[in-house]
């Protein structure tokens, strides 16, 4: 049997308790927090069935069409203080008043779902502990390309889901654009452990459990797709301002000197985050995101300047472009092609001063606790040295 889409599980699931909340059939143990319940299901149905179906696509894209993983991670999000729902609850219980379908905002709540999945129940970017996977980390032990995970997503993006491209004719095209393949290796096995590509080689449970060990030597005959939260990590995630601004925290870099004004801007934001609450203070408050995207941007021209046979290949525009367009929203390296008279049409930028990978290590963190009482839920924020 094929699994229902998670809209029509969701609303089933909404109408059922909509049903109980008026013939006042709620079980024992969950009458005293009817007025939770009825607020729940008002902003489940506005956030999740309306006509705005953006965060349904970035739940059902990010669970591979997994329903059950996918109503987990809404009851985390509605559980969580990243939330926004926790900031309607005082307002309706005081009154008892429903807020106006207006508040719902559904960009605001794409944004708070994301960091919740970034976060988890603290202030601070794991990724091994995290549900969001960072396409910009590269190998500590080695200088590599902070944009090879997201070239190989390009590079797959352009053939249809139906067709599935040939590791070996992945790997001909990347090394011939320059890439070196112990590296390419290294970024197919941490995508299929994040589930970003997909092959019908590996069974699904095994990539479940990020288990890539037995890719230590990748055979030639696998096969690779590109699925869905690929796609739309692609397309969506690595363009959203709030994982541009995190995502830095758990990212080895190579300039000591945008690392350390990162590094102040997550320090100061630790500092007055509790005054903030549930607003991320490293993103309204500081500089955190444009630091990183400079740094990215400076990367990019530095690639682009020590490759320039790369560059000229038709396959290598192609698949840069798609990258740097969902990254900055432009063409970075458009112009950093050889002329055909064999001059350089745009001044060199100054170059990264490389040093070896840094990795923050932060001496505060804060975190996030959570409990039920008789109006919902309350967060307790706990700043420990």
């Amino acid at each position: 049997m094929n699994a229902p889409e998670l809209k029509e599980v969701i609303a089933k699931r909404r109408q059922y308790v909509e049903y109980t909340l008026k013939h006042q059939t709620l079980p024992r143990n969950l009458k005293k927090h009817m007025r939770v319940i009825e607020l729940l299901n008002w902003h489940i149905k506005l956030a999740f069935l309306g006509s705005d179906d953006q965060l349904r696509k970035m739940v059902t894209s990010l669970c591979l069409n997994n329903v059950r993983y996918a109503l987990t991670m809404i009851r985390d999000y509605y559980r969580s203080y990243h939330g926004i729902f926790g900031g309607l609850l005082p307002g309706f219980i005081s009154t008892g008043k429903l807020p106006s379908e207006g508040v719902v905002i559904i960009t605001q709540e794409i944004s708070h779902f994301l960091q919740n999945l970034m976060l988890g129940n603290n202030w601070s970017y794991d990724q091994t502990e995290s549900e969001i996977f960072n396409v910009f980390d590269v190998d500590p032990n080695e200088q590599s390309s902070h944009f090879l995970a997201l070239r190989v997503l390009a590079y797959l993006s352009r053939f249809s889901p139906k067709q599935i491209v040939q590791y070996e004719k992945l790997c001909k095209d990347f090394v011939y654009m320059g890439d070196q393949r112990h590296q390419l290796d290294a970024s197919i096995r941490r995508l299929l452990g994040a589930s970003l590509i997909l092959s019908p080689n590996i069974p699904q449970s095994t990539l479940q459990k990020r288990d890539t060990d037995f890719l230590s030597q990748i055979p030639k005959d696998l096969r690779l797709v590109l699925s869905a939260r690929g796609y739309y990590y692609l397309y969506h995630i690595v363009s959203h301002e709030y994982y541009q601004t995190r995502v830095g925290e758990d990212t080895c870099w190579y300039d000591e000197e945008k690392l350390t004004a990162y590094s102040r801007a997550l320090k100061d934001a630790l500092d007055v985050q509790e005054v903030y609450g549930r607003q991320d203070v490293l993103l309204h408050e500081t500089q955190a995101r444009n630091i990183f995207l400079q740094y990215l941007r400076k990367a990019l021209y530095e690639e682009a300047q020590s490759g320039r046979l790369r560059s000229q290949s038709e396959l290598s525009r192609i698949v840069n472009s798609i990258v740097e367009q969902n990254i900055f929203g432009e063409l970075v390296t458009s112009t950093v092609y050889m002329l055909e008279d064999g001059s350089d049409d745009t001044p060199p930028p100054s170059l990264v001063t490389k040093t070896p990978p840094i990795k923050i290590n932060l001496q505060r963190r804060v975190q996030v606790t959570n409990e039920s009482t008789d109006s919902g839920f309350t967060w307790h924020l706990k700043i420990s040295k």
